[in-house]
């Protein structure tokens, strides 16, 4: 008696059509995850870079207004031989000789000197809460939200991140009394008995401000090298992730996997700290340090964040 034995072959087609599935079910879950570990590294990373560059991009600028603060003849000079006696500031604009007889003082160049200044140190503390804060902020979360963005032009990357150090540009106000001088001239004109006295220019006190707001130092050690640890973050209940775990209901699974990857970037300047210290009282100090630290200048690039095992 020979034995039927064609539905095996059913039975081992069904089978494999299971295990099969299962495979694939795994494969699809899998490829979620990974893609959106990758995904949410590269926000982590973006979002740190993005972060350093602005901090890079702000010193850079606010270096230069401080230079213009410490240069001879502009602003408020760092203590230092002819510019300060016992740590006050000395600005004098000079005012152009007018060769009128008498003795004349003028004091627009005074005013426009205290103007001028007063500009430069309002534009340095616009900078200085913008890019020290908020806005930085706000671009490197927007940055790393716009990783993905599905068929319906949405935003699906990273829901957000959490910046582990202080985005503070890490700068203080020097203050101290400010004394405006204004120009004196003195001009007799010659006479068939006398010759022509001429004395120009005299500075002449015009205005002390009182611990008055002056120009920038940096206040950390190590300052021309800060970095920047971020963490970014994906969320089992994101919206891009409805759906997974895909055939969950058949393994019993409903929860999907909360995603969260660490970088780090560092604003540097090799050249030098490009702000005074506040021990610092050598001659324009304040230029020097710009001077000195302008080229390359701060710029800032990816490093590690301290151990293999946090990436």
């Amino acid at each position: 008696m020979v034995k039927n034995s064609s539905g095996q072959v059913l039975v081992f087609y069904v089978a494999s059509f299971i295990v099969l599935c299962l495979f694939w079910f795994a494969v699809v879950n899998a490829g979620k995850v990974l893609k959106d570990r990758i995904l949410v590294q590269n926000a982590a990373d973006n979002s740190a870079l993005s972060a350093a560059v602005m901090r890079s991009r702000a010193l850079n600028v606010l270096g230069k207004l401080n230079g213009v603060l410490g240069l001879s003849g502009f602003g408020v000079h760092v203590p230092g031989a002819g510019f300060c006696v016992g740590g006050d500031s000395w600005v004098w604009w000079i005012e152009p000789p007018r060769r009128s007889p008498g003795f004349h003082t003028y004091h627009r160049m005074a005013r426009l000197a205290r103007s001028s200044i007063n500009k430069v140190i309002l534009l340095q503390e616009s900078i200085v809460p913008t890019y020290g804060g908020g806005t930085t902020f706000l671009v490197s979360r927007n940055i790393a939200r716009r990783q993905e963005i599905n068929a319906g032009g949405k935003e699906c990357g990273a829901d957000g991140f959490v910046p582990m150090d202080s985005l503070s540009l890490n700068l203080k106000r020097n203050k101290g009394d400010v004394l405006y001088f204004k120009t004196s001239e003195l001009y007799v004109p010659p006479t068939p008995v006398s010759p022509e006295v001429w004395v120009w220019p005299i500075p002449y006190p015009y205005e002390r401000s009182k611990n008055a707001k002056r120009w920038l130092e940096q206040k950390r050690e190590s300052f021309h090298k800060q970095r920047i640890r971020v963490i970014a973050y994906k969320s089992r209940d994101s919206v891009s992730n409805r759906g997974y775990p895909f055939a969950g209901k058949f393994f019993k699974m409903d929860r999907w996997v909360d995603i969260k990857c660490i970088a780090a970037a560092s604003s540097y300047n090799n050249s030098g700290y490009m702000f005074p210290q506040e021990r610092d009282a050598s001659f324009m100090t304040a230029f020097f340090e710009y001077w000195k630290s302008k080229n390359p200048g701060w710029k800032a690039h990816l490093v590690p964040v301290g151990k293999w095992t946090k990436h």
